[in-house]
Formats: C-alpha cells, sequence, structure tokens
C-alpha cells in the first residue's frame, strides 16, 4: 500500500501511554472523547510496524496514537533517543486504497526498524536504520512523535508515562506503577543477563512483505472501532 504522511495543524490527543511489562507491549488510553464523527462511524485501521500499531481514522487517514505489543529484548540498544524538540500537530495517511476498518496494513515488517531506548529520559526510538533524519517532527498524542520527510514516516518516539511491571509478591494480580528511570533500567539489565538461546528470534508475526493489507492473528486492531475510554 504506497502511503503519503503530511502534517496538518490540530491538537494531539491527550491520553495515557503506558509500557505494560510483563505483556510486553505499549498501552495507549485516550482521555476523553477523540475520534472524529466521520471516524466513529467508519471505524479504525491499522498500519503496522512489525507488531507495533498506528491506529488510524478510515475515513479520515487520522493517525490518532501507537501502541501494540513491542518486546523488551537484549537486542534493544541503548542511546540517547530524545526526539528533537517535536511540534504539535495532527498527521494523516493518504494512499491510492481505501482504509479499511478492523484491517492491518503493513509499514515494516518486523525486525527491519531499529529499537533504541534511552534508560535516563525513558523515550524509545523506533527507525528506519537506512533512512535519513526526519525534517519534520510532530507530537500527535501525549508520548508519542512521528518523524517525517518528503511524505514517509522515518521513525517513532515513544515515551512512556509508567513502566508496569508485576510486584515480586503480587496481590490481586496487582501491579506497581515506576516512572521511567529505575525500573526500566533494572529491567533492561535482567534482559541482558538472559542468553538467548540458539534460533533465537523477534518475537514477530509473519508478513507479506509486499505492503499490502494483512490481517494477522498476533495483530488486534481492535475490532476496527475508536475504542475509547475516559480516565477518572
Amino acid at each position: 500500500m504506497a502511503t503519503l504522511f503530511e502534517r496538518l495543524e490540530g491538537a494531539p490527543v491527550d491520553g495515557a501511554l503506558t509500557y505494560d511489562i510483563p505483556a510486553h507491549s505499549f498501552l495507549f488510553e485516550p482521555l476523553r472523547a477523540t475520534c472524529s464523527d466521520e471516524d466513529r462511524s467508519t471505524g479504525l485501521a491499522a498500519l503496522t510496524i512489525g507488531t507495533l500499531q498506528l491506529h488510524v481514522g478510515a475515513a479520515s487517514g487520522r493517525v490518532y496514537f501507537v501502541d501494540g505489543y513491542h518486546e523488551v529484548r537484549s537486542r534493544w540498544s541503548s542511546a540517547v533517543v530524545r526526539p528533537p524538540e517535536p511540534r504539535p500537530g495532527v498527521v494523516r495517511v493518504r494512499g491510492g486504497d481505501e482504509l479499511l476498518s478492523g484491517v492491518g496494513y503493513t509499514l515494516a515488517p518486523g525486525g527491519v526498524w531499529r529499537t533504541s531506548v534511552d534508560e535516563v529520559s525513558g523515550w524509545v526510538q523506533v527507525a528506519d536504520p537506512s533512512a535519513a533524519p526526519a525534517q519534520d517532527v510532530v507530537l500527535v498524542a501525549t508520548g508519542t512523535v512521528l518523524g517525517l520527510a518528503e511524505g514517509r514516516l522515518l521513525a517513532l518516539w515513544l515515551r512512556p508515562s509508567t513502566w508496569d511491571e508485576r510486584a515480586d509478591h503480587p496481590v490481586d494480580g496487582r501491579r506497581r506503577r515506576a516512572e521511567p528511570g529505575g525500573v526500566l533500567a533494572s529491567f533492561l539489565r535482567r534482559r541482558r543477563r538472559d542468553k538467548p538461546e540458539a534460533g533465537d528470534r523477534a518475537s514477530w508475526p509473519a508478513s507479506s512483505g509486499r505492503g499490502g493489507p494483512v490481517i494477522d492473528d498476533d495483530v488486534s486492531v481492535r475490532g476496527g472501532r475508536c475504542t475509547e475510554r475516559v480516565v477518572r
């Protein structure tokens, strides 16, 4: 699927981005009604980078937020990856094909883009290693920055407000929440001590590699609905 990304004026989506360590997933919860009326009617599609998902209005093409499974692995490199000063705005996707609600469209297969993490600030960068630096850096949602150049998406920067992990002795499945820094650094140290087994590979779903629409059992597009929950 041919896609062009363009920046428009507008306000970022207000919400909470977290990383669920046991589930190896980024989670995003909008704080208020977010989708336009037309997207409420038609639902959401997803553009996928591995198993990360950019949730896009099927009618408007607006990128609302990013979430999805993205396992912390020893291959995550440690670096200073804070994004250039982003400008708040809206990013819209345009392409020759109609976006279908509930369908995932592959932007990049799993393992192609490189993940780097800043253990001090908590920023995680997922970027095309062969691409030039982004020319336009847009804050599209809380803790979510997209890097664009000449109509292409080149990088994502994600900064969870918290990294959730189960307590040492969990009670009723409750989790403790900690700010980025301490819990992130200690968790990465534990992961790096684990020696990968022979044949170890990233836990990504298979991709068609053709850039066309793919539906994968490991990628849930939330049923194609404009899912919102008010956090009080």
